[in-house]
């Protein structure tokens, strides 16, 4: 849905293609990569785009959607836009945000390219809807064509931080979510996306979508996205092809720390699609009730996360698998041999 209209106060050009991989911790503007938007879309946007919506703090960038009682737009409500000056092609886009969670708003983050850049309008989309924030909207456009599909998060993205990626290829177009591979699209739905495009980030506001969302109310109370990071890494700079890995094996064992607690010890396997160990693989769990904690295999493809103290009265304690991270790789959960384990109290 996030399509966006042409911009006639900007004269259509081609934009220039780069092949350079950047990490973006959101410090601060970098206006030798981004630019914030000031214009407006129209169509399905309630809102016009202006920079004073974009605030850097704290390692993150803040976009802001509320009333516009500045009248910096000549729309109800103003919200900003973070944009590349250059087109981007095939390779892996990633962004860590927290949505928002208000009706009739949409978090976005997305590769753009259209009739204000001299183009067809291709485009590929992570899009998290205020009215639900417990699933992600994916979708792509070739030649003003779309591809939309709805994916359920198993978790409500405007309570915490997660991160948003898809991989670009001749041939295929991958979406993950925390590392761990949701969707795939290899062209048989339609042709996949062509023209390389700028990188955005918006956060705005609905109207008459047929639907699609409710209509975004404008109230005193401001809407709120927060992004933390962006990466985009391109293809040349990927070594090899996202390999699937999973959990090979999975094992728990205890042992007393003093004559009153405990601990749990959770010993992982990560075996990619051949059944072969990888090394190097971060895999991420939590014990029953704590925080997540994660370990790095070795050589092996093993490596273990140890609890903290548990106390002599509780007798049991889950160990489950949340992901697996590393260069290259992608969670294939469907493959592991288990994802979580029972040990008990030795």
């Amino acid at each position: 849905m996030n399509q966006q209209a042409a911009r006639p106060t900007e004269t259509a050009r081609a934009l220039p293609v780069s092949t350079t991989s950047f990490t973006d911790e959101l410090l601060a503007f970098d206006s030798a990569r981004w630019q914030a938007a000031q214009w407006n879309n129209g169509g399905y946007f309630l809102n016009g785009w202006h920079p004073n919506q974009l605030a850097f703090a704290d390692g993150r960038m803040r976009i802001t959607l509320e009333a516009d009682q500045l009248g910096l737009t000549g729309k109800s409500c103003v919200s900003g836009e973070y944009r590349t000056l250059l087109s981007y092609g095939y390779g892996l886009y990633k962004a860590r945000l927290i949505a928002s969670s208000t009706p009739g708003t949409i978090t976005a983050f997305f590769t753009y390219s259209g009739p204000a850049e001299g183009t067809q309008h291709d485009e590929i989309d992570v899009e998290i809807k205020g009215d639900d924030p417990t699933k992600l909207q994916l979708n792509y456009w070739s030649n003003d064509v779309e591809h939309p599909t709805v994916i359920n998060l198993g978790f409500d993205a405007s309570a915490a931080y997660h991160e948003y990626a898809f991989r670009w290829t001749a041939d295929r177009l991958q979406w993950f979510v925390d590392g761990v591979l949701v969707h795939e699209e290899n062209g048989s739905r339609g042709p996949l996306p062509q023209v390389a495009g700028r990188i955005m980030l918006n956060h705005w506001g609905t109207t008459g979508t047929n639907g699609w969302s409710t209509d975004y109310q404008v109230t005193a109370t401001p809407s709120v996205a927060t992004v933390e990071r962006v990466t985009f890494t391109s293809e040349s700079d990927l070594a090899s092809p996202m390999a699937p890995v999973s959990v090979g094996s999975l094992a728990g064992s205890a042992y007393w720390g003093s004559t009153k607690n405990w601990r749990a010890v959770a010993t992982i396997g990560v075996r990619n699609g051949s059944g072969a160990a990888v090394a190097g693989a971060v895999v991420s769990g939590n014990f029953s009730g704590a925080s997540t904690q994660s370990c790095t295999t070795d050589g092996s493809g093993a490596c273990s996360i140890t609890s903290t103290a548990i106390g002599k009265a509780v007798t049991s304690t889950t160990f489950s698998v949340s992901g697996i991270t590393g260069a290259n790789m992608s969670y294939a959960a469907g493959g592991n041999a288990a994802g979580s384990v029972l040990i008990r109290q030795p």
